[in-house]
């Protein structure tokens, strides 16, 4: 068994598929297609790796070994293969998209000054001050004192209490016709960014590949 050409026929796939997994995403625009893409290598890779172990092992059915030795060694390679883990190829918003930072207008109302009416509660305790005061000056029931007494007590009822309401203040925010927020949003596929991720992940699988390889040579090396 040549090891050796094996360990470089899986580095040669291994640039072909990730070749080409590039060339097909340049025309992808949306995250969701781009992350199915992408989960096709999965599928990819966990099929290579099968046929890697299925060509070892039809080598060893015909290598001059003993029965014995070939079911032992067959053995052996089936559970290095089912140790062999392959994650799935996640992509994330931030590693492969555009990113925009977006000024948004918070609009906020100015603040209003409270509004008073031009009665208000001192106007009825000045009005029921000017009777009480009225029947004790005229000391009779004199209808027209009693009117001009009330009038007079009420209006120095309103006036005394428009003096003591405080309008309402505006603050500093309230008084912002607007504030800028910048938000993130993301765009279409940033393609330097997403061959950045794939090389990324082809390294790693690269080097997963060629352990899963060595052990398997290292098995066949103990028959």
């Amino acid at each position: 068994m040549n090891f050796p050409s094996k360990a470089q026929s899986i580095n040669n796939y291994l640039d072909k598929m990730y070749d080409q997994l590039m060339k097909d995403s340049a025309w992808i625009s949306d995250f969701d297609t781009l992350q199915k893409k992408c989960n096709v290598e999965t599928s990819k890779l966990v099929n290579y790796s099968i046929a890697i172990l299925e060509e070892i092992k039809t080598e060893v059915e015909k290598a001059s070994l003993t029965p014995n030795n070939k079911i032992n060694l067959i053995t052996a390679l089936d559970g290095i293969h089912r140790k062999l883990s392959i994650s799935p190829f996640q992509l994330t918003k931030e590693q492969c998209l555009h990113v925009e930072m977006t000024p948004i207008s918070n609009q906020v109302q100015q603040g209003k000054q409270e509004r008073q009416g031009t009665l208000n509660a001192g106007t009825g305790v000045g009005a029921i001050v000017g009777l009480v005061v009225g029947f004790f000056i005229t000391k009779s029931p004199n209808p027209l004192l009693f009117v001009i007494s009330t009038l007079s007590f009420a209006l120095v009822g309103t006036m005394v209490r428009s003096a003591t309401v405080k309008p309402v203040v505006s603050t500093s925010k309230e008084l912002s016709a607007s504030i800028e927020k910048p938000v993130r949003r993301f765009g279409k596929v940033n393609k330097e960014k997403f061959e950045t991720v794939v090389h990324q992940r082809k390294a790693v699988i690269q080097a997963l590949f060629m352990q899963y390889i060595q052990q398997l040579e290292e098995a066949c090396r103990r028959y």
